[in-house]
């Protein structure tokens, strides 16, 4: 998972060379970004499916990677854990220039990153907007959160995985 994350980082961070990050900005969308969400995504399913075995919490009622993830989130408490915007190339001055919880949103918020990333996958033209900058960093932040769980949970020095665009408190 950590490779394919820096992948999917390192073209965030490119991204950010091409289109100003900063909160004027955190509306842009576009279909590059939606790729990108939807890369995100699929990480984000796979390792919630993985968290759950390595956790020992394979719940035989919770099936669906959304069920899953609700029940690691509640059951480690997820929405607790904080994370900053802290690369020198994106000026956000407002909530992400802050620590923020991006498992901490409400169901049905506009910060509610997996009906974001179904609603861009089922479809996107229609919901384009919601493939934006703010969405695709929320996104990125919470897949790091649970590299960060999953990492340290099945025994690894989270110290070797450090983000380049995020630092984690």
């Amino acid at each position: 998972y950590w490779f394919k994350y820096k992948d999917i980082e390192s073209k965030v961070i490119e991204l950010s060379y091409m289109t100003h990050f900063d909160d004027n900005q955190l509306k842009v969308y576009s279909f590059h970004i939606a790729d990108l969400m939807l890369q995100i995504a699929s990480e984000y399913e796979s390792i919630i499916v993985d968290l759950c075995q390595v956790c020992s919490t394979g719940n035989k009622k919770v099936s669906s990677p959304g069920e899953k993830l609700l029940y690691i989130a509640k059951e480690f408490e997820l929405e607790k854990k904080e994370l900053r915007v802290a690369h020198p190339n994106m000026y956000f001055e407002q909530r992400l220039n802050s620590f923020y919880a991006p498992l901490g949103y409400d169901d049905d918020s506009g910060d509610d990153i997996y009906k974001n990333y179904n609603s861009i996958k089922h479809h996107r033209t229609k919901n384009l907007k919601k493939a934006n900058i703010k969405n695709l960093i929320l996104a990125l932040s919470a897949l790091y959160v649970l590299l960060l769980f999953y990492y340290s949970y099945s025994g690894s020095n989270i110290d070797a995985f450090q983000s380049s665009i995020f630092e984690a408190r």
